[in-house]
């Protein structure tokens, strides 16, 4: 089951937590609104939430409590909003998959998410991406899944050109293009649609 919430939140968790117990859904993705005022103790008790989508907002810094449930996030985070990405890969103990918009906000999960095996960057800053150093950060992350960072098409190259590398012991680099992804909700495409 995919929602948007946007008004009377606390009612819609209510009504969430009766379909669930009823066995209406089993499984929950959750994409915020831009200046939602979803906190995120109200993610707590939705009941199968395994997929988040978030915008930052403006001046704020949520703080997240350990969701262990949840498997794929999102971050869309525009020029003049901030993160804490630190506080937010310890407490999504169990992520695999992640989509942000910006490469600052990958360190923390390459350090903390051992479960942690897709990433995809959707605006990189610089032109190579350093995966030798990556790679380091991620060895050092007892019992770490191999990651594999999906980048656009020119950050590819270069990093190609630069490294001849993209496959090492934890960090693979692949394309954008080569990420062929079934889901059962719309968030990850509207996500990459530019705004």
């Amino acid at each position: 089951m995919a929602i948007d919430m946007n008004k009377d939140i606390d009612t819609t968790i209510g009504f969430l937590n009766d379909l669930h117990e009823k066995g209406f859904f089993k499984r929950l993705h959750f994409r915020s609104e831009r200046n939602s005022t979803t906190s995120a103790k109200q993610l707590l008790s939705l009941p199968g939430l395994v997929t988040l989508y978030i915008y930052p907002i403006r001046n704020g810094n949520p703080e997240f409590p350990v969701l262990p449930n949840i498997k794929e996030l999102g971050i869309l985070n525009r020029v003049g909003t901030h993160i804490n990405t630190d506080a937010m890969a310890t407490s999504f103990i169990n992520l695999e998959q992640l989509f942000i918009t910006g490469s600052d906000d990958l360190m923390p999960f390459i350090r903390r998410s051992i479960k942690l095996k897709d990433v995809e960057i959707a605006d990189f800053e610089g032109e190579v991406l350093d995966i030798a150093a990556l790679n380091k950060d991620r060895k050092k992350l007892a019992g770490a899944r191999k990651l594999t960072i999906y980048v656009n098409e020119r950050v590819y190259l270069a990093t190609k050109w630069a490294t001849t590398d993209t496959s090492l012991e934890l960090i693979e680099l692949k394309r954008q293009t080569s990420r062929d992804i079934v889901r059962p909700h719309s968030f990850w495409r509207r996500f990459r649609e530019p705004n």
